[in-house]
């Protein structure tokens, strides 16, 4: 009893580990957004001078330009879709139901 007591404790301890090693990985990661995100103006002016002067032209064209690509992708799986499905399966598109006896 004194084992499987132990060997609970072990793997208990082993997993509570882990999540606190977890933890303290996405508080880093939060922290460091967060630092990414404060970076000033002027750090990133003298950085990349040009990238500066495109976020304060136009703030929003990542984002954008991300929902165009998702787009274009999506149109090209419906495409691909509506390929496949005509060829395979363009008994579904006829209202006239043949019976198999």
């Amino acid at each position: 009893m004194k084992f499987f007591r132990n060997f609970l404790v072990s793997q208990l301890s082993l997993r509570f580990y882990t999540l606190l090693n977890f933890i303290g990985t996405s508080e880093n990661m939060r922290r460091a957004e967060k630092e990414e995100a404060s970076k000033s103006l002027w750090d990133s002016l003298f950085s990349d001078p040009n990238e500066c002067f495109q976020n304060l032209i136009d703030p929003n064209k990542k984002d954008r330009d991300d929902h165009q690509q998702l787009k274009k992708e999506i149109k090209a799986s419906k495409k691909c879709w509506r390929k496949i499905r005509a060829e395979r399966f363009s008994f579904l598109d006829t209202n006239e139901f043949e019976s198999t006896n």
